[in-house]
């Protein structure tokens, strides 16, 4: 309980008045389920429910007290009132306490009570995050769809977003939640806040279904991107100050001794994007005019299968084919093929 010196105000009337001592007042009022204020003048003690209220303050000398049932994660309480949110939950229920200063003299309390529909669960994922978690299927119209439609559809049936599992307990809720009719096996990857996700949905038996999740991060030096059905981690690496001139063989070679699977190349604009910038970086931190980048590709031959060959659209002049990436005019340099 929260003690202040202050009185309700507006047309709310208690569901519960007696007289009794200020200690017991308040002590009651915590003891008491439904109620949220306890409120203390002359020896009498007054109940309010959880709902709207407002409060008036005031100061010590009026003698008029009031105890404010609150949470707080830890054990610990405020010196005085201010704007604030309490937030928790007991048996499939949330709870909010909205605390808001409306005037200089006024307080307005807000407490909501939301539950999660039939078909979800809630869970929490932090002090003052609390969501429900469902599973859904397409219809039987459309029960093969990419992770673009997904997201489309949890949006058309209400839900607020598409989601993964954040932890142990949500992905045993995932294998363990009936499953809607009609689910098939399928495979989804996808790419969210930098990290890969795969959620793989195995129809085990004419009862049973199996969700194997996984996920990805690249290290702070590279960007994660999908190609088909993998995910991979590119970055821009420069040679060494005292051999800042090297060939094709001498990159690839700086790429495997680094600790990277190998040299690679855009496959798209959104990789070449992200390649310009990260060499656009380097050139700043060593203050060279022009830095030129090897990609992969030697006469034909290509050490990353997952890129798919040559886009001349992104490579320099496509008359050339030249190695370096993010340089306009690439003819007075030995291109790789």
């Amino acid at each position: 309980m929260m003690l202040i010196y202050g009185e309700p105000i507006g047309s709310v009337q208690p569901f519960q008045q007696f007289d009794t001592s200020w200690e017991q007042c308040y002590s009651d009022c915590y003891d008491t389920d439904n109620c949220l204020i306890a409120y203390y003048y002359e020896s009498q003690c007054e109940f309010y429910k959880f709902g709207t209220l407002s409060i008036k303050k005031l100061s010590s000398s009026v003698g008029k007290l009031m105890g404010i049932k609150r949470y707080f994660p830890e054990d610990s309480c405020p010196s005085k009132l201010i704007n604030d949110t309490d937030i928790w939950s007991i048996s499939g229920l949330v709870y909010q306490n909205i605390i808001e200063e409306t005037s200089e003299s006024t307080w307005n309390l807000t407490y909501i009570i939301s539950k999660c529909a039939n078909d979800s669960k809630l869970f929490q994922r932090s002090s003052d995050i609390f969501l429900c978690l469902g599973l859904i299927a397409f219809p039987d119209s459309k029960p093969c769809q990419d992770h673009t439609q997904a997201v489309s559809y949890c949006k058309d049936n209400n839900w607020t977003s598409i989601t993964s599992p954040a932890n142990g307990e949500e992905m045993t809720y995932f294998q363990k939640d009936e499953c809607p009719s009609g689910l098939l096996s399928s495979d989804d990857i996808w790419i969210n806040d930098e990290m890969g996700h795969e959620l793989s949905i195995i129809n085990s038996s004419s009862s049973t279904f199996t969700f194997i999740y996984s996920s990805w991060k690249c290290d702070n030096e590279t960007g994660i991107f999908r190609r088909d059905t993998v995910f991979v981690c590119i970055g821009v690496r420069p040679f060494p100050s005292n051999a800042t001139c090297q060939d094709y063989d001498a990159a690839v070679s700086l790429c495997e001794s680094d600790g990277w699977s190998m040299i690679t190349l855009p496959m798209n604009k959104e990789e070449l994007d992200y390649l310009i910038d990260e060499k656009e970086k380097i050139t700043t931190a060593v203050r060279y005019d022009t830095y030129l980048v090897w990609v992969d590709g030697l006469n034909g031959v290509f050490d990353d299968p997952t890129h798919g060959g040559y886009n001349k659209t992104l490579i320099c002049n496509p008359t050339t084919e030249c190695a370096y990436i993010g340089h306009t005019v690439c003819d007075g340099f030995s291109p790789a093929q």
